[in-house]
C-alpha cells in the first residue's frame, strides 16, 4: 500500500486510528484462511513501489 490514503481502499480511521478499507478488509480475509498474519507495509508514494517492494520481498511496517 502507498503510504497516501486512498479513502474506501486503505486509509487510517480517524477515531480508531487502525487501518481500514476494502483492501485491508480483502487481505485480512485472505490471511485469516491461510492462517497467517496481515502485514501492511505503507513506506512507498507510488504504486510502481508497490510492486517494487513486493518483488523485492520487502515487508513489515505498519
Amino acid at each position: 500500500m502507498t503510504a497516501a490514503d486512498q479513502k474506501l481502499f486503505f486509509y487510517i480511521d480517524e477515531p480508531s486510528g487502525e487501518l481500514i478499507g476494502l483492501d485491508v478488509e480483502i487481505a485480512y480475509g485472505i490471511t485469516n484462511m491461510l492462517g497467517v498474519r496481515a502485514v501492511f507495509n505503507r513506506d512507498t508514494t507510488s504504486f510502481d513501489g508497490v510492486v517494487l517492494n513486493v518483488a523485492n520481498k520487502k515487508s513489515m511496517s505498519r
